[in-house]
């Protein structure tokens, strides 16, 4: 009986991942459209004086807050590692398209699985920061929302 997980295991991982990513990425960018569409909304309707204006002006600092997490989910992470074969920002590491070519050359099973496990590890990082900004801009959109609509109430 070998020793690990079976051939092919690291890639299902990464499938995994990169499906995972594509949803993190969907989820960032439908709330970013609505942290800017609410934003855009609750600036047009600014309440006009006293304890609502406070409370309009925090809604609309939270709501941009919302928004800049949810863009920053969305912009792309562009880290360079160690001249990999797998990931995008190691291929390019290699000085030129032959170089890579011959860093392949020396692959067999066990060093693709390998290359699979450490950009799984690497995706895996970015992912979770990432997820946790996507927490933060619901908690932001559904806290200036709030704020917002309390300051339409106190006005």
């Amino acid at each position: 009986m070998s020793k690990g997980p079976p051939p092919g295991f690291s890639k299902g991982v990464n499938d995994a991942l990169i499906i995972a990513s594509n949803l993190l990425h969907l989820k960032a960018s439908a709330l970013l459209g609505f942290a800017l569409t609410a934003g855009g909304i609750v600036v047009a309707n600014a309440p006009h004086a006293g304890l609502a204006s406070w409370f309009h002006f925090a809604g609309v600092l939270l709501l941009a807050c919302a928004a800049c997490c949810a863009g920053a989910v969305i912009y792309p992470v562009k880290h360079s590692r160690r001249g990999g074969q797998l990931f995008w920002g190691d291929i390019v590491t290699h000085h030129d398209p032959k170089t890579y070519a011959e860093s392949l050359t020396g692959l067999d099973a066990d060093a693709v699985d390998r290359e699979y496990a450490y950009t799984n590890f690497r995706l895996s990082q970015v992912l979770t920061a990432k997820y946790g900004l996507v927490r933060w801009a619901v908690i932001l959109l559904l806290a200036g929302a709030a704020l917002a609509a309390l300051g339409r109430i106190v006005d």
